[in-house]
Protein backbone atom coordinates (compact mmCIF):
# COMPACT_ATOMS: atom_id res chain seq x y z
CA UNK A 1 0.00 0.00 0.00
CA UNK A 2 2.95 2.71 0.47
CA UNK A 3 4.21 1.79 -3.02
CA UNK A 4 0.45 2.85 -3.90
CA UNK A 5 0.71 5.92 -1.84
CA UNK A 6 3.98 7.31 -3.31
CA UNK A 7 2.40 6.35 -6.82
CA UNK A 8 -0.96 8.25 -6.04
CA UNK A 9 0.77 11.03 -4.46
CA UNK A 10 3.13 11.49 -7.86
CA UNK A 11 -0.48 11.07 -9.98
CA UNK A 12 -2.31 14.02 -7.84
CA UNK A 13 0.87 16.52 -8.55
CA UNK A 14 -0.39 16.32 -12.13
CA UNK A 15 -3.93 16.03 -11.55
CA UNK A 16 -3.72 19.20 -9.12
CA UNK A 17 -1.49 21.22 -11.99
CA UNK A 18 -4.72 20.87 -14.61
CA UNK A 19 -7.08 21.32 -11.90
CA UNK A 20 -5.64 24.89 -11.10
CA UNK A 21 -6.05 25.66 -14.68
CA UNK A 22 -9.56 24.79 -15.31
CA UNK A 23 -10.22 26.07 -11.68
CA UNK A 24 -8.98 29.67 -13.48
CA UNK A 25 -10.90 29.05 -16.80
CA UNK A 26 -14.01 28.40 -15.01
CA UNK A 27 -14.26 31.02 -12.58
CA UNK A 28 -12.44 33.68 -14.54
CA UNK A 29 -13.85 33.14 -18.46
CA UNK A 30 -16.62 31.05 -17.97
CA UNK A 31 -18.40 32.07 -14.91
CA UNK A 32 -18.46 35.70 -15.88
CA UNK A 33 -19.92 35.24 -19.09
CA UNK A 34 -22.49 32.99 -17.98
CA UNK A 35 -23.50 35.48 -16.01
CA UNK A 36 -23.62 38.16 -18.70
CA UNK A 37 -20.52 40.36 -17.37
CA UNK A 38 -18.11 39.90 -19.89
CA UNK A 39 -14.87 38.43 -19.34
CA UNK A 40 -12.64 40.76 -16.74
CA UNK A 41 -9.07 40.77 -17.29
CA UNK A 42 -8.56 43.48 -14.44
CA UNK A 43 -7.26 40.93 -11.61
CA UNK A 44 -4.95 39.57 -13.74
CA UNK A 45 -6.03 35.78 -14.12
CA UNK A 46 -4.51 35.95 -17.65
CA UNK A 47 -1.58 36.98 -17.19
CA UNK A 48 -1.11 34.40 -14.31
CA UNK A 49 -2.45 31.60 -16.77
CA UNK A 50 -0.66 33.20 -19.56
CA UNK A 51 2.90 32.69 -17.91
CA UNK A 52 1.64 28.99 -16.17
CA UNK A 53 1.70 28.49 -20.48
CA UNK A 54 4.49 29.47 -21.36
CA UNK A 55 7.01 27.92 -18.00
CA UNK A 56 4.57 25.05 -17.00
CA UNK A 57 5.52 23.69 -13.63
CA UNK A 58 3.65 21.34 -11.20
CA UNK A 59 1.69 23.86 -8.50
CA UNK A 60 2.05 21.44 -5.24
CA UNK A 61 4.89 19.83 -3.58
CA UNK A 62 5.37 16.20 -3.75
CA UNK A 63 5.06 16.26 0.26
CA UNK A 64 1.92 18.29 0.16
CA UNK A 65 0.64 15.44 -2.58
CA UNK A 66 1.55 12.63 -0.52
CA UNK A 67 0.01 14.56 2.57
CA UNK A 68 -3.56 14.88 1.01
CA UNK A 69 -4.01 11.45 -0.50
CA UNK A 70 -2.29 10.15 3.15
CA UNK A 71 -5.40 12.08 4.98
CA UNK A 72 -8.14 11.71 2.31
CA UNK A 73 -7.45 7.96 1.43
CA UNK A 74 -4.40 5.73 2.76
CA UNK A 75 -4.74 6.43 6.68
CA UNK A 76 -8.13 4.72 6.61
CA UNK A 77 -6.95 2.57 4.44
CA UNK A 78 -3.99 1.73 6.67
CA UNK A 79 -5.98 1.55 9.70
CA UNK A 80 -8.24 -0.62 8.63
CA UNK A 81 -5.63 -3.12 7.72
CA UNK A 82 -3.80 -2.79 11.34
CA UNK A 83 -7.28 -3.89 12.77
CA UNK A 84 -7.74 -6.54 10.77
CA UNK A 85 -4.26 -8.29 11.08
CA UNK A 86 -4.62 -7.65 15.07
CA UNK A 87 -8.21 -9.13 14.74
CA UNK A 88 -6.65 -11.76 12.78
CA UNK A 89 -3.85 -12.61 15.36
CA UNK A 90 -6.49 -12.71 18.19
CA UNK A 91 -9.23 -14.53 16.84
CA UNK A 92 -7.81 -16.82 14.36
CA UNK A 93 -8.36 -20.01 14.68
CA UNK A 94 -9.44 -19.53 18.02
CA UNK A 95 -8.64 -16.94 20.94
CA UNK A 96 -5.41 -16.38 22.07
CA UNK A 97 -4.52 -17.29 25.47
CA UNK A 98 -0.95 -16.10 26.00
CA UNK A 99 1.63 -13.23 24.90
CA UNK A 100 3.20 -16.08 23.25
CA UNK A 101 1.06 -17.49 21.57
CA UNK A 102 0.12 -13.86 20.30
CA UNK A 103 3.88 -13.65 19.06
CA UNK A 104 3.87 -17.28 17.39
CA UNK A 105 1.02 -16.37 14.96
CA UNK A 106 2.76 -13.21 14.13
CA UNK A 107 5.48 -15.14 13.10
CA UNK A 108 6.40 -15.23 9.25
CA UNK A 109 8.29 -18.30 7.81
CA UNK A 110 11.62 -17.74 9.55
CA UNK A 111 11.03 -14.54 10.65
CA UNK A 112 10.03 -14.16 14.33
CA UNK A 113 6.86 -12.82 15.90
CA UNK A 114 8.48 -9.82 18.07
CA UNK A 115 9.99 -8.69 14.49
CA UNK A 116 7.02 -8.48 12.69
CA UNK A 117 4.98 -6.72 15.03
CA UNK A 118 7.65 -4.20 15.83
CA UNK A 119 8.53 -3.52 11.96
CA UNK A 120 4.92 -2.93 11.74
CA UNK A 121 4.88 -0.53 14.63
CA UNK A 122 7.79 1.50 13.05
CA UNK A 123 5.84 1.63 9.93
CA UNK A 124 2.37 2.60 11.39
CA UNK A 125 4.32 5.01 13.56
CA UNK A 126 6.65 7.05 10.74
CA UNK A 127 3.25 6.79 9.02
CA UNK A 128 1.70 8.85 11.78
CA UNK A 129 4.86 11.12 12.07
CA UNK A 130 4.72 11.84 8.26
CA UNK A 131 0.89 12.95 8.59
CA UNK A 132 1.93 14.97 10.85
CA UNK A 133 4.64 16.73 9.27
CA UNK A 134 2.93 17.04 6.25
CA UNK A 135 -0.10 18.52 7.92
CA UNK A 136 2.39 20.94 9.57
CA UNK A 137 4.39 22.04 6.16
CA UNK A 138 1.37 22.20 4.61
CA UNK A 139 0.29 25.04 6.72
CA UNK A 140 3.42 26.42 7.33
CA UNK A 141 5.25 26.26 4.61
CA UNK A 142 5.89 27.93 1.36
CA UNK A 143 3.25 27.25 -1.42
CA UNK A 144 3.93 27.75 -5.18
CA UNK A 145 4.02 30.42 -6.71
CA UNK A 146 0.20 29.88 -9.03
CA UNK A 147 -1.31 28.43 -6.33
CA UNK A 148 -0.86 31.62 -3.94
CA UNK A 149 -2.29 34.19 -7.10
CA UNK A 150 -5.11 31.33 -7.84
CA UNK A 151 -7.38 33.66 -9.19
CA UNK A 152 -11.14 33.86 -7.31
CA UNK A 153 -14.27 34.80 -8.74
CA UNK A 154 -15.42 36.96 -5.83
CA UNK A 155 -12.36 39.21 -5.59
CA UNK A 156 -11.75 42.28 -7.86
CA UNK A 157 -8.68 43.66 -6.99
CA UNK A 158 -5.16 41.94 -7.06
CA UNK A 159 -4.53 42.58 -2.91
CA UNK A 160 -7.53 40.34 -2.64
CA UNK A 161 -6.86 38.07 -5.22
CA UNK A 162 -3.66 36.98 -3.59
CA UNK A 163 -5.82 36.89 -0.32
CA UNK A 164 -8.14 34.68 -1.80
CA UNK A 165 -5.60 32.31 -2.84
CA UNK A 166 -4.16 31.72 0.36
CA UNK A 167 -7.87 29.66 0.86
CA UNK A 168 -6.76 26.89 -1.85
CA UNK A 169 -6.70 24.62 1.57
CA UNK A 170 -10.16 24.26 0.82
CA UNK A 171 -10.31 24.13 -3.01
CA UNK A 172 -12.44 26.82 -2.73
CA UNK A 173 -11.72 30.89 -1.97
CA UNK A 174 -13.63 33.56 0.18
CA UNK A 175 -15.96 34.71 -3.07
CA UNK A 176 -16.27 31.10 -5.01
CA UNK A 177 -20.00 29.45 -4.83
Amino acid sequence: MAVFLTIKARRYRFFDFWRVRAHILETQFFGPILLGQGVQVDNGWNEVLYQDYLKPRLHITYWDALGRRLRRNYCWIFTIQLVSYIGKLTIHPQPIASLDELLARATIGPVPGQLVLLAGLVFHELDRNRLRHVARASRTGPGQELAKRRPCAGSGTARRLKQNLDARSNNRCHGCV
